[in-house]
């Protein structure tokens, strides 16, 4: 548990170390040099953040039922509703949408090779 919490706290001094210039935005987790970055979106305290600039994973701050701050992982909603904890890749979702619109035309096709609905 220490050295959790020791990774932590020098992911999160490395990342302030590198980001000594303000952002535009304190709503905006980012960084120009480091992997990781730990930000606040709101005024909150609980919307403390963790986040992977090179995988996309998202980790909050939460405290548990003993008092200690731990990193929980963020599921994402995937284009398919399931969750996961790294997000789909660009060719990922590239693909699924082909194959949808790809669904959708032999839809079509069908429904205009049938002809029209005969109504009785």
């Amino acid at each position: 548990m220490k050295s959790s919490i020791l990774l932590f706290l020098t992911i999160v001094s490395v990342t302030f170390a590198q980001n000594s210039t303000p952002t535009a935005s304190p709503a905006v987790l980012k960084t120009e040099n480091g992997r990781y970055v730990f930000g606040q979106i709101g005024p909150a305290r609980a919307d403390q953040f963790l986040l992977d600039t090179q995988t996309g994973r998202l980790w909050q701050v939460v405290v548990d039922k003993e008092g200690r701050q731990k990193l929980q992982p963020v599921p994402i909603i995937q284009i398919l509703g399931d969750e996961a904890y790294i997000p789909e890749t660009d060719g990922e979702v590239a693909a699924f949408r082909k194959m949808m619109r790809q669904r959708t035309l032999d839809e079509l096709q069908k429904t205009n090779a049938a002809g029209p609905a005969n109504d009785k």
